[in-house]
C-alpha cells in the first residue's frame, strides 16, 4: 500500500468518518462564551459554559438523512449528505476556529490502521453483544474479536511494519494469542 492508494480508497475514508459521526469517542464539547450572546430565544452571558452534544448532532433526524444506519457512502458526497450541510453538523473534531488541528491525521493513520489490518487478518465478532460504557467519552466493554491472519508475504510485510511503527500494533501482538484471539 502507498500513500496514493489512500487517496483512492473513498470507501474507507467513508467508514471512518461514519464510525466517528456514530460513536465519537467525546459526546460532549465544552465552551465558554466570550461575550454575552443571545440565540434564538436563549440569552447566554459572558463566561457562562455551554455544552454542546456532538452525540446528539450526529444522531439528529433534522441534520442527517437516516441517522441511526451506518451508511459508509454518504460521505462520498461533499459534508457526508448532511442536510443543511454546514460544517457544525460533523463535530467528532469540534468546529469553526476551535476545531481540532489533529483531524486530518487522525484520519489517515486509522484509514492506513484499518487497510492494513484488514489485508492482514481476517476480522470476527467473538461476541455479538457488545456493551458500552457511556459518558463524556465513549468506549466498547467485553468487545472480543477472532484475528485469522492471512498468509501472503505482502501481508507479512505490511503486519511487521505496522507492528514495529505503531504503539497501538505493540499492544496488539501482546493481547493476540496462539488462536488469533483478540480481547480488548
Amino acid at each position: 500500500l502507498t500513500l496514493e492508494d489512500f487517496d483512492k480508497m473513498i470507501y474507507l475514508d467513508g467508514v471512518v468518518k461514519e464510525v466517528q459521526r456514530l460513536r465519537p469517542p467525546n459526546s460532549i464539547i465544552a465552551r465558554s462564551a466570550t461575550k454575552d450572546t443571545k440565540i434564538g430565544e436563549y440569552f447566554i452571558p459572558k463566561g457562562q459554559l455551554v455544552l454542546i452534544s456532538n452525540y446528539n448532532i450526529h444522531h439528529s433526524s433534522e441534520e442527517w438523512d437516516d441517522p441511526e444506519d451506518f451508511r459508509p457512502r454518504r460521505w462520498e458526497k461533499k459534508n457526508g449528505g448532511c442536510k443543511k450541510n454546514t460544517e457544525f453538523a460533523f463535530l467528532t473534531f469540534s468546529g469553526g476556529r476551535r476545531k481540532c488541528l489533529g483531524q486530518p491525521l487522525v484520519t489517515q493513520e486509522a484509514k492506513i490502521i484499518i487497510a492494513i489490518l484488514t489485508q492482514c487478518f481476517e476480522i470476527t465478532m467473538a461476541t455479538q453483544d457488545i456493551k458500552a460504557i457511556e459518558g463524556a467519552l465513549h468506549r466498547p466493554t467485553q468487545l472480543q474479536m477472532h484475528w485469522k491472519p492471512r498468509i501472503t508475504r505482502k501481508s507479512v510485510l505490511n503486519m511487521d511494519l505496522v507492528m514495529s511503527s505503531l504503539p497501538i500494533s505493540r499492544t496488539l501482538t501482546t493481547i493476540l494469542d496462539n488462536e488469533g484471539h483478540l480481547s480488548a
